[in-house]
């Protein structure tokens, strides 16, 4: 976000509000009275999971003195995390279809994930549940494969890779990892087509 697209709350030692906007209304010419204040800013909402939907916190404490201007920099930093399901030239070659799901611990919907267009889900860094199915192309019969997980180690300010792989050694396997950790591998005993 651009600095403009920021919410801010003023408030003085009393925990009173002297001001709430966004930052570009903020009147800098304004005055206030000496003394110590907090300034909270953020963009976006905690509780709004989504693509595009990163929300962003920080909060200072400053001082301000008698005939002075003030000029505070509030650090803000990511406080939800965010998802991201891709899949690799691999495994797009070895399989014909797929669909993947994701649906973050706290909220009842499903969110469909373009793997054509792989983009960040952000969302509270509780939990969430991933679901897909894909069929592999494989000389004689299709295989289709679902898979279903639930993670719940998720921190804030962290962008956690759901990588959807196929790994030709030895024997031929499509390999599913989250953050380098395996979440299953099945086997194709099947020939695959080039």
């Amino acid at each position: 976000p651009n600095e403009s697209d920021f919410s801010i709350v003023v408030k003085n030692s009393s925990d009173a509000p002297v001001y709430s906007g966004l930052l570009k209304d903020w009147d800098s010419s304004k005055k206030v009275q000496a003394g110590t204040y907090t300034v909270e800013a953020s963009f976006g909402d905690m509780d709004d999971a989504g693509y595009d939907k990163p929300y962003f916190y920080g909060k200072k404490e400053f001082t301000v003195t008698t005939n002075a201007t003030s000029n505070v920099q509030i650090p803000v930093a990511l406080e939800n995390c965010a998802v991201k399901v891709v899949a690799t030239e691999m495994f797009n070659k070895y399989v014909t279809s797929c669909s993947v799901s994701i649906k973050p611990l706290a909220l009842s919907a499903w969110n469909v994930v373009d793997l054509n267009n792989p983009k960040a889900f952000f969302m509270e860094p509780y939990g969430l549940n991933v679901k897909g199915e894909y069929t592999t192309q494989a000389q004689g019969p299709q295989a289709t494969t679902s898979f279903s997980k639930e993670y719940t180690s998720f921190e804030a300010k962290s962008l956690y890779t759901l990588t959807l792989d196929a790994k030709l050694v030895g024997s031929s396997t499509i390999q599913i990892t989250f953050n380098d950790t395996v979440l299953g591998e099945v086997e194709i005993k099947e020939e695959l087509n080039d």
